[in-house]
């Protein structure tokens, strides 16, 4: 378990290298599975933000986000599948 201040550090030092907004955004996406208090989520967030662009991550999260949330593929690694493959169709904006 982590202490509520271990956890604020963690937090403050992700907007420290990637700034608020980012960590904002990203745990925004992260909350749409049900992953907003998990700092390693975030951070695959985020660098699923600059690879893909927050609005293609916005799409994937949202298909996924759709599923049931006892369902085994509203996960990160399933959202990176959704952004291969819409990258596959040219569907990347």
């Amino acid at each position: 378990m982590i202490s509520p201040q271990e956890k604020e550090l963690i937090w403050k030092d992700l907007e420290g290298s990637y700034g608020a907004e980012l960590v904002r955004q990203a745990r925004g996406f992260a909350e749409m599975i049900d992953e907003g208090n998990n700092a390693r989520a975030v951070r695959d967030f985020i660098r699923l933000i600059k690879k893909y662009k927050a609005e293609n991550v916005a799409e994937a999260t949202g298909v996924v986000a759709q599923l049931e949330a006892d369902n085994p593929l509203r996960t990160i690694n399933y959202i990176v599948g959704v952004l291969e493959r819409m990258e596959r169709e040219n569907k990347v904006k």
